[in-house]
């Protein structure tokens, strides 16, 4: 799973070392982008696209014949109340094998981020 939080020095940090993206390609286990909904000032001027690029690019990188459904299986996301429904290219993730779940993720109380109870019942349902 890959969490909101420090893109660059929490996330893609934990990329870094040699054979990461070729050990998570061969898990079989759902493997989840949960991007920020926050203000990152590490994504400053990023769109979820270039986001998603940055992310697939790690984790494809030094792994041989590896697709980005292999090391990203689907994008966990509230389009209505989180990220901008125009900032998700549909058609580019189902090109890429990538599957977006879309659901009411941020409600009154947890706003503007996700609501923890309501991500968790999410990500427990992929399995």
């Amino acid at each position: 799973m890959f969490c909101p939080g420090s893109f660059y020095s929490s996330l893609i940090a934990n990329l870094l070392p040699q054979g990461v993206g070729a050990a998570i390609a061969a898990s079989r286990a759902p493997k989840v982008f949960i991007p920020n909904l926050g203000v990152d000032p590490e994504q400053l001027g990023m769109s979820f696209q270039q986001s998603l690029s940055v992310l697939l690019h790690y984790l494809i990188r030094g792994a041989s014949n590896v697709k980005p459904a292999n090391v990203l299986t689907h994008v966990i996301t509230d389009t209505q109340h989180g990220l901008s429904a125009s900032s998700v290219n549909r058609t580019a993730l189902r090109e890429l094998g990538i599957e977006l779940v879309d659901l009411p993720l941020v409600t009154p109380h947890s706003s503007p981020y996700y609501d923890n109870a309501r991500l968790l019942q999410a990500l427990l349902s992929l399995r």
